[in-house]
């Protein structure tokens, strides 16, 4: 049995830079929200990571709460 090594060798690069640019995009939209709750009112603004690696966002502020995932 070949090697599919070789011939995936040229997808790599490509693979990886779709990883990376998926986590800058990621990156972007979770201060785009916190900035957005900002500007809304929200003061108390936590950002965490479940265990499915999802980003959870839960604020407070001005007698509200509010949570994205």
């Amino acid at each position: 049995m070949r090697s599919r090594l070789p011939r995936l060798a040229p997808v790599a690069p490509l693979a990886l830079s779709l990883a990376l640019a998926a986590l800058a995009a990621r990156a972007e939209t979770q201060a785009e929200i916190v900035a957005q709750m900002q500007a809304e009112g929200y003061r108390s603004i936590e950002v965490s990571t479940t265990w499915l690696r999802r980003v959870r966002i839960v604020a407070e502020g001005g007698g509200r709460a509010c949570a994205k995932w």
